[in-house]
C-alpha cells in the first residue's frame, strides 16, 4: 500500500476545513502590516467557508440563517507580527483597532483589479 505524503489542493483545503470546525479559536498569524498580500492569503479562508456552506446544506442556496451557520465556526484572531508602525493617520494618533478598520476598508482599485 502506498501513502502520498504530499496530498492534493482539495484534501488539504478538505483537511483544514475539518480543523476550523472542531477549533474553538481560529487564530491567523502573519507578518507584517496589513496589505494586499494578507488580504489575498487570507481571502483562501473565505473561500473553504464556502465549501463548508455548500456541502452542510441539502438547499441549493446553502443555509439560510446565517446567525446558526456562525455558530460552527470558531472565534478568530488576526496576529500581526514582525513589524513596528507608528500609528497615526492623517497626522493624528489613532488606536490598534482604528488601525485595523482603516485597513480593511475598501480602497479604490485599479481597472481590472478586486478589492477584497
Amino acid at each position: 500500500m502506498c501513502s502520498d505524503s504530499q496530498g492534493d489542493n482539495q484534501n488539504d483545503s478538505w483537511i483544514f476545513a475539518l480543523a476550523i470546525l472542531l477549533s474553538s479559536t481560529f487564530v491567523y498569524n502573519s507578518m507584517g502590516t496589513i496589505n494586499q498580500q494578507a488580504m489575498d492569503q487570507l481571502h483562501y479562508v473565505t473561500e473553504l467557508t464556502d465549501r463548508i456552506r455548500a456541502k452542510s446544506s441539502p438547499e441549493e442556496d446553502g443555509v439560510e440563517d446565517s446567525a446558526d451557520f456562525v455558530s460552527f465556526f470558531p472565534d478568530f484572531v488576526w496576529t500581526l507580527r514582525d513589524f513596528s508602525l507608528d500609528l497615526e493617520t492623517d497626522g493624528q494618533c489613532i488606536t490598534p483597532d482604528e488601525y485595523l478598520e482603516n485597513s480593511l476598508k475598501l480602497k479604490k482599485g485599479n481597472k481590472g483589479t478586486e478589492n477584497w
